[in-house]
């Protein structure tokens, strides 16, 4: 049996078994849990932990707080298990313990994704398609939904784009096994996260009218054209437009429409790029951070050893 099950999408909540392990004294007690758990593969520096969750004040300041919080947190998790340590605490590195069982939704989440990554939609097979609709449901909310802090809000568009992509290669895969009802489900949770994703309202548009549903379809591309006159001032790109022409004047040809949508890229390889990118430069970042920490705190502590200068 799982000894902690841990829920990152749509809030933080870690159960040991059936049991909601509550009252973290403070909300920094909570925060710099979750920090631990998701950074997990690695120990943490007191000095750098203290830099991050208490910057506002001095370093001994800091030191002491931490070590409070730390005292605090390991109470309320010892309250909830006699047996097993969450938490490693040393005398300079602060680790979650990876020897307890576990179970956090988001490694989950990214695990099953990886199992038909590089693949195109239309190639997927039936246990890569289960994988990505396991993986979607495992996404309850934005994640750590409430945090504001910088190590979380990276993390949030990261899991949320992975979440619009996966969508998307779902929504295309069932359009080409022709189950349009799916597509369109997918599609329209797509569209509830980022509306003005033009290219999913008329893969929508597609799947209404190959489901026999002409009005949905000729009412989708009205709610595209609203939602961009409101929200950018803008109308529907050309190609949306002559799409609308077609079904409006029921000049459809299933097949030439298909075609065009599995040679659109519904999200462009320029986002992933992006976000590679992105991640490795946020990556060295909190590298440099820390050895900074570390080397300012080394300074303070070899001028304490010369006179001040009269």
């Amino acid at each position: 049996m799982t000894s902690l099950r841990i829920h990152t999408f749509g809030g933080f909540h870690v159960y040991r078994g059936q049991e909601l392990i509550t009252g973290y004294s403070t909300r920094k007690a909570e925060r710099l849990f979750c920090y631990l758990i998701l950074n997990h593969i690695r120990s943490h520096p007191r000095e750098v932990l203290a830099e991050i969750f208490w910057e506002e004040q001095e370093p001994k300041n800091a030191r002491h707080c931490l070590n409070t919080t730390l005292w605090r947190l390991q109470r309320v998790l010892g309250s909830h298990s006699a047996t097993e340590t969450c938490l490693l605490v040393e005398r300079d590195q602060i680790r979650f313990n990876t020897e307890n069982d576990y179970w956090l939704d988001a490694e989950e989440f990214e695990h099953k994704i990886r199992l038909a990554e590089g693949i195109k939609p239309s190639q997927m097979t039936e246990p890569q398609c289960r994988a990505l609709e396991e993986a979607v449901q495992l996404y309850r909310g934005p994640f750590l939904d409430g945090y504001l802090d910088y190590w979380c809000l990276y993390e949030r568009e990261r899991f949320e784009q992975m979440l619009l992509k996966t969508l998307a290669n779902l929504m295309v895969y069932h359009g080409t096994k022709g189950q349009y009802e799916n597509g369109i489900a997918y599609g329209q949770r797509i569209l509830s996260l980022d509306p003005l994703r033009e290219e999913v309202h008329r893969s929508v548009m597609r799947y209404y009218q190959l489901a026999g549903r002409r009005a949905e379809a000729l009412r989708q591309f009205k709610v595209c054209r609203r939602v961009l006159r409101e929200e950018l001032d803008i109308e529907p790109m050309a190609e949306t437009t002559a799409l609308y022409r077609r079904i409006r004047d029921r000049q459809w040809d299933a097949e030439t429409e298909m075609g065009l949508m599995l040679h659109t890229n519904t999200l462009s390889s320029q986002t992933d790029s992006a976000l590679a990118r992105l991640n490795l430069a946020l990556e060295r970042f909190d590298e440099a951070r820390g050895q900074l920490s570390l080397a300012v705190t080394a300074l303070e502590k070899l001028l304490k050893h010369f006179p001040t200068a009269s």
